[in-house]
């Protein structure tokens, strides 16, 4: 993968809900995804799910996800499968990767499945290289400094359609970047090969 041209890569960005910022302890509740290439192909993923638990009010105030809304929605191990079927073969974007990240790997453990061990980018890393100065590099600011707009935030699918419109906006930076390679990516930005297995893993 790290020697394949951009242009040839699929990438998906992703985001998550959850009830709190815990992945040993907290759940996941919406999953959200966008598979995108540098062609303008478009898949999207996304789903409410029934963490099992009571949605903690201050999660509810920042997500807008309530226990009515997840009430009979599938669970994690139900719908995890097919979202590794969608990310499979692509590099993982993420703003705040690690977030998501733990979150996912704790979920794929919980589950008793398997994942590959797919490339890893963040976009606040990416967003700090490329654009210096902004005042704050939340997705939501980061966005609204270079005008992008977010239908509604701290919603997965919608967060995470940002998160790609971010993540072009940013190798946009990279000389020929539809050209370059995956490591030329890397290298430019000053960023370290990272990995979900290797990386993100909270133990089995």
């Amino acid at each position: 993968m790290l020697n394949k041209p951009l242009s040839s890569i699929y990438f998906t960005a992703f985001d998550f809900e959850t009830t709190g910022l815990y992945p040993d302890r907290d759940k996941i509740i919406e999953i959200g995804a966008v598979k995108f290439n540098l062609q303008g192909d478009e898949f999207r993923f996304s789903g409410l799910i029934d963490p099992g638990v009571m949605i903690p009010a201050e999660a509810s105030a920042v997500n807008g996800i309530n226990n009515e809304m997840v009430k009979g929605k599938p669970g994690i191990s139900e719908i995890l499968p097919g979202f590794l079927s969608f990310i499979s073969g692509t590099v993982l974007v993420a703003h705040n990767i690690g977030f998501d990240a733990n979150f996912l790997v704790q979920a794929v453990n919980t589950s008793g499945l398997d994942t590959e061990d797919l490339i890893c980018l963040d976009t606040v890393l990416l967003a700090r290289r490329y654009f210096k100065g902004a005042y704050s590099y939340s997705l939501e600011n980061i966005t609204r400094h270079l005008g992008i707009k977010i239908e509604n935030a701290h919603r997965a699918e919608d967060d995470a359609a940002a998160c790609m419109k971010l993540f072009i906006e940013c190798i946009k930076n990279v000389p020929d970047y539809k050209y370059a390679e995956l490591k030329t990516l890397l290298k430019h930005s000053g960023l370290r090969k990272k990995s979900l297995i290797q990386n993100y893993t909270t133990g089995r």
